[in-house]
């Protein structure tokens, strides 16, 4: 009889470890599933703990902007931030441009697939999708050596089909500055929508964010990097461009690593390995 009740605690005990561990392998999946979900909306998208802000050191409104524009217009070239939130156990970094008109829409008319009259009087266009000229270039200096490795964005000439990872050829102009696509499946970029008048800004998120390639010296700060970001256009006579920082040098990021799924699996073990003590060593059987 005694053999029989033992048996039946400690298969109740291994049932239960077994179970929570179930809910916490979901739980975890879940925070880690859910750590940004991209919207379109950066401010509302990367609330989340561990995030990272750099400001456009001009502000907002300080891409140039013809007389012929209507009072007001402000540029989808005009960037107020760009945002980046790091997963680790994905190992996956999520980036948010943040606008305050639509992103790529160069003459700011709230349409950014067609160009505005006034615009078209001064011979210019405003593409679709980041097409033709228009360029959004994410440069990254993965190991902080001062050379740039890698370019992040939409090559000129293509659409935001081509939204990829690009080893930097070195140049300094946007035109020139990606060379051949970085080959997968990791490191892999991948862009969340074509920003429209509902979902204004551009997201996008790097999975094998650790496999990203580079040159030189060793990667000493495996979530730190530096960054330099582009955006605008050769076709809108006149309108003018934006980035982070302004003008030359790179801005450094360190991205932490968000209190949050681990953190939960790693409580709940404890909680296990406490139980099994319980039921093991704590209950006497006789």
């Amino acid at each position: 009889m005694h053999a029989i009740r033992a048996a039946a605690f400690l298969r109740d005990c291994v049932v239960c470890r077994v179970s929570v561990a179930l809910w916490l392998c979901a739980t975890v999946f879940r925070c880690h599933a859910s750590l940004v979900t991209f919207t379109g909306n950066v401010v509302a998208d990367f609330g989340v703990p561990g995030a990272v802000v750099y400001s456009d050191p001009g502000g907002g409104g300080d891409v140039g902007i013809p007389p012929q524009a209507p009072q007001g217009t402000v540029s989808g070239w005009d960037i107020a931030d760009v945002r980046f939130a790091y997963d680790q156990a994905a190992d996956t970094l999520f980036i948010g441009i943040n606008t305050p008109g639509i992103f790529g829409d160069a003459d700011g008319d709230g349409f950014p697939g067609g160009t505005s009259t006034w615009l078209q009087s001064l011979g210019g266009l405003d593409r679709a999708d980041l097409g033709g000229t228009e360029v959004v270039a994410l440069q990254m200096d993965i190991n902080e050596d001062g050379l740039l490795d890698v370019v992040v964005g939409v090559p000129p000439g293509n659409d935001i089909g081509a939204f990829g990872i690009f080893f930097h050829t070195g140049s300094g102009v946007p035109a020139f500055m990606f060379g051949e696509a970085v080959p997968g499946p990791l490191p892999a970029a991948t862009c969340f929508a074509s920003p429209e008048a509902t979902a204004p800004d551009l997201e996008f998120s790097i999975t094998g964010f650790l496999a990203i390639p580079y040159v030189g010296n060793p990667d000493t700060d495996p979530r730190g990097f530096g960054f330099r970001l582009y955006a605008g256009s050769g076709d809108d006579q006149g309108i003018g461009d934006d980035g982070v920082p302004g003008t030359g040098g790179l801005v450094h990021v360190t991205v932490p690593e968000p209190v949050g799924g681990m953190w939960i699996l790693a409580a709940g073990l404890m909680g296990l390995s406490r139980r099994r003590r319980r039921c093991g060593g704590e209950r006497s059987i006789r």
